[in-house]
């Protein structure tokens, strides 16, 4: 699911968001979602 967020986030150019989700260890920085 985090990783849903995470891709989610990405997409949805919410890249600040993104950052803080990765730094506290929701999902690993390489996860690939299509």
């Amino acid at each position: 699911l985090d990783a849903y967020i995470l891709d989610y986030m990405m997409k949805k150019n919410l890249h600040a968001s993104a950052s803080t989700f990765m730094k506290e260890g929701k999902v690993p920085k390489r996860s690939a979602v299509d």
